[in-house]
């Protein structure tokens, strides 16, 4: 059974933030920082599809990168010592 799709919008969550503001990329980078898919977020900003966010916001996420290869060094770490 499939569930009921997503129909509740950033708008919807952050009701004085409007689509044409400023703040909508700290909003996009806040949602990818804090675990959310960006295929999840594409859909709730209302994109067609998750390349349309990623090719506007992804400035916004330059410093994933550099967080993303902290978490891939600390895990090599464990597993090395582990061996």
């Amino acid at each position: 059974m499939r569930s009921a799709p997503c129909v509740t919008s950033f708008a919807a969550i952050v009701p004085n933030v409007s689509v044409a503001t400023k703040e909508w990329p700290l909003l996009v980078r806040s949602a990818v920082h804090a675990g959310i898919h960006p295929k999840v977020v594409s859909e709730r900003l209302g994109h067609a599809n998750v390349s349309i966010t990623l090719d506007i916001y992804s400035h916004c996420t330059a410093n994933m990168q550099q967080e993303a290869a902290a978490k891939i060094d600390e895990a090599l770490r464990g597993v090395l010592a582990g061996s």
